[in-house]
């Protein structure tokens, strides 16, 4: 049996328990800079939403730290805006965030639920119910699309006015499995419906091959680009929006297809994915229509490109299959060795980005750690046959 196989990552686990990046609260920065020796969240605050409920979701896997996984899902509960506020219910970015994020919201709810599962404590289940309410009430438009940041911090703020030109952002699609799941649960129709809504607005925006860009456009955000200093980054900045693809976005749409039980188009898109696949074994940050990618490749959606995988196994073409061992090898280059506490046996995020490769993310790492337990599982199944 390969080495690759049998590695149990308990030291990529222990960096996710035991250095700088989780909070004393329980809480989890985004990343860490090894060479300015600094720590920063996505959300601008103090701590980070999303990095926190993945870092719980990886350690409800494996089991070991389920203690630090019951503190990280201590400190969500204390992010989540009272009654006296205009956006009760919603949870910031992070702890002191002025914004509150719906891809991180969703995923937080996910955290919640799958602690209430374990611990059985309905506090957990509860507060999902609350988060959920407000996702709908604030951040689900009329027509399914999604509103991806709310400026929760009351009076006058810029950032309220930049998001009116931001297009639309694809990933937000992952937000429709929380809902799923809810009505699983209470059998309420509001979440039924906001489900399906969010599902129908992404499918009437797909491409002829199954894809779907990264971002919708709107007029503002189109004059918006057009402020840009110099004609070139003008041009290099309309192709980037009208004509780039994400993996995430792309990971997003393809378990809306499965859950749709649009299987045709599942495929496509699978083998779409499969077949931009890097020499490294990981999906690049950004393709473009032409066919050219960015340099650096990105951890997250390629690991749950191999989850979606396994876990749909009986859906896919059986081509796709020995793509999980390439994945799983190309998830280890990302892998940090520098013997230093606050990376050692991290993951990079962005392999080769020239601002950030080097750098260490707590999403990535955890959603590594997911792809790992799933494969690992899997194949001692195999064994055992």
């Amino acid at each position: 049996m390969n080495n690759w196989i049998i590695e149990n990552h308990f030291d990529t686990l222990d960096w996710l328990a035991h250095s700088g990046i989780r909070r004393e609260d329980g809480g989890y920065f985004s990343e860490y800079d090894p060479k300015k020796k600094r720590f920063s969240c996505w959300g601008e605050g103090q701590s980070c939403t999303l990095s926190t409920a993945g870092a719980i979701l990886a350690f409800l896997c494996y089991q070991k730290y389920i203690d630090k996984a019951i503190v990280s899902g201590e400190h969500l509960l204390s992010l989540i805006i009272e009654h006296s506020h205009k956006y009760h219910g919603l949870i910031p970015s992070g702890m002191n965030s002025k914004t509150s994020r719906c891809y991180a919201s969703a995923i937080a709810c996910q955290a919640l639920l799958k602690l209430f599962e374990f611990t059985k404590d309905k506090k957990y289940y509860e507060a999902c119910l609350v988060i959920s309410d407000a996702i709908i009430e604030n951040m689900i438009r009329k027509d399914g699309s999604i509103r991806r940041e709310i400026v929760i911090r009351p009076g006058f703020n810029f950032r309220y006015f930049l998001n009116l030109l931001k297009p639309v952002f694809l990933w937000d699609l992952e937000s429709f499995l929380i809902f799923k799941e809810l009505y699983n649960y209470t059998k309420k129709q509001k979440y039924l419906h906001a489900y399906k809504k969010i599902i129908y607005w992404a499918h009437r925006n797909i491409n002829n091959d199954a894809t779907i860009y990264f971002g919708k456009i709107n007029i503002p955000f189109i004059l918006y680009l057009s402020t840009e200093k110099s004609w070139s980054e003008t041009k290099a900045n309309f192709k980037g929006w009208f004509t780039r693809f994400h993996p995430t976005a792309l990971t997003a749409l393809l378990k809306t297809y499965l859950d749709f039980k649009r299987i045709k188009e599942a495929n496509k898109l699978a083998m779409w994915l499969k077949n931009h696949i890097g020499p490294n074994g990981l999906l690049f940050q950004w393709y473009y229509t032409d066919e050219e990618h960015s340099e650096e490749e990105d951890v997250m959606p390629t690991a749950q490109f191999g989850l979606i995988l396994m876990e749909n196994k009986d859906k896919f073409s059986k081509e796709l299959e020995p793509y999980l061992d390439i994945i799983y090898k190309g998830l280890l280059t990302a892998k940090i060795k520098d013997k230093e506490k606050n990376i050692y046996a991290s993951y990079k995020g962005l392999p080769f980005d020239k601002r950030r490769g080097h750098k260490t993310f707590t999403w990535d790492t955890a959603y590594a750690l997911l792809f790992f337990y799933e494969y690992h599982k899997r194949r001692k199944l195999e064994v055992e046959r």
